[in-house]
């Protein structure tokens, strides 16, 4: 006597073509951030962001495993998927996708939940940025849905390799057409703490993936139902692709707003005599190190007695500050130590760099800016040993000097070098 076969109505497939993908994406979620869990310093305005770039590798992964469940499902030869044989689409439809999102997206987070959880400890006055999180848990929803209804349309189990490659390669396309990125959350930026994408811009790019994640359910709903000429398109059906396909195509007429300026911070400040140093509230505890890598600058080049040098944190920069104005600006990374980026931002202001290559660098020379980069290659190279008057300057036209000579000989040429003008002249 055949003994019959109960399968589940929730996973009819069993276990395995959901589970294979769903570990496949917690790897792919969880691999481009393993480097940032060594960073000393970890920021949400980062790793927020993150949420949505790691879609790249994660969400192509998702939408194949959705594909390939809805054509093992649907296939022709299933007794409940004959030509003419009406179901419930709906029901069908929500059953089989909450159990995907729950095991993809569910991966999907538990990927990034190291990172998340990093940030968390790590992250100093900052909260997360709910927009990018959203975004990158809404475009995995609409990955599954749309791979799935290419599933249940196209009824193949081999389509499933080409949804994996199409969906790659649409969600890389920013990185060359940055206008898509209104349509496709994956952007490829690396904003400063200074920047954020503009929030009329994220909410836009969410309603672009609600509208195509409702337009391919209802797609999937009429073919489930297998209705007579499904293929003609209901009221709602046409709707829906109009509103879709308008939204898909605005970002190419008109220019939107990507990146706007996060607005004005009161930065965390001290001054030490002529110095004052300020960086962002959410680095608070950088500022220490940030002082004693710009220190190791100054103790070689000194500070003129009727000046003053203001050190800021580069995320401090408002959208209209010139980079080549009198302000130290510190590019600090959360992947590099704040004293090797304070030294080396110190020394290339230091050097009279700022007026080599901003607006007044026409009236540098060949040779000025030659000297400029040999003085910014001398102040890096010694500031990172001990300074003391023993300790000289190894190589370049500098070579010889101790501390206390070459503090002198730039005191004496101080105004040359802030303005890029330093001639061979001026080394004897």
């Amino acid at each position: 006597m055949l003994r019959p076969i109960v399968r589940s109505t929730w996973l009819p497939l069993g276990i395995v073509p959901i589970a294979v993908p769903a570990v496949l994406i917690a790897v792919l979620a969880a691999a481009p951030g393993v480097a940032r869990l060594s960073w000393p310093h970890l920021v949400w305005h980062s790793t927020a962001q993150l949420m949505h770039e790691h879609l790249l590798l994660s969400a192509p992964v998702a939408a194949a495993g959705a594909t390939y469940v809805a054509t093992r499902i649907s296939a022709r030869g299933r007794i409940t998927s004959q030509p003419y044989a009406r179901r419930a689409g709906s029901s069908v439809l929500l059953r089989t996708l909450l159990v995907l999102c729950a095991a993809f997206v569910g991966a999907f987070v538990v990927g990034m939940a190291p990172l998340l959880v990093r940030t968390s400890l790590l992250a100093e006055n900052s909260t997360p940025a709910i927009l990018p999180m959203v975004t990158g848990l809404v475009g995995m929803i609409v990955a599954v849905v749309v791979g799935y209804t290419v599933g249940i349309v196209v009824s193949s189990t081999w389509v499933w390799p080409l949804v994996l490659v199409g969906a790659f390669v649409v969600l890389a396309m920013p990185a060359e057409m940055p206008r898509l990125a209104a349509v496709v959350p994956v952007t490829s930026w690396e904003l400063g703490l200074q920047w954020r994408e503009a929030t009329a811009f994220q909410l836009y790019r969410l309603t672009v993936l609600i509208l195509i994640g409702l337009l391919a359910a209802r797609i999937a709903v009429r073919a489930l139902k297998r209705v007579n000429r499904w293929r003609r398109p209901s009221a709602l059906t046409a709707l829906l692709t109009v509103g879709t396909a308008a939204f898909i195509v605005l970002p190419f007429q008109v220019d939107l707003t990507r990146i706007e300026w996060a607005g004005p911070v009161d930065g965390v400040c001290e001054q030490d005599g002529q110095v004052t140093y300020c960086v962002h509230p959410a680095r608070a505890s950088q500022l220490g190190a940030m002082r004693s890598g710009t220190e190791r600058v100054l103790a070689w080049t000194g500070v003129p007695d009727d000046d003053s040098v203001l050190v800021v944190d580069a995320a401090l920069a408002s959208a209209d500050d010139d980079p080549s104005g009198g302000v130290v600006w510190i590019y600090l990374g959360s992947d590099v130590a704040p004293e090797q980026s304070s030294t080396e931002d110190t020394a290339y202001f230091m050097s009279g760099f700022p007026s080599c290559e901003g607006p007044t660098s026409e009236r540098a020379t060949i040779q000025s800016k030659s000297l400029a980069h040999e003085l910014n290659v001398a102040l890096v190279s010694v500031s990172t040993a001990e300074n003391t008057d023993d300790h000289r300057v190894e190589r370049g036209p500098f070579a010889g000097l101790n501390a206390r000579e070459f503090s002198e000989w730039y005191d004496a040429n101080a105004g040359r070098i802030r303005e890029c003008a330093l001639s061979d002249s001026d080394l004897r």
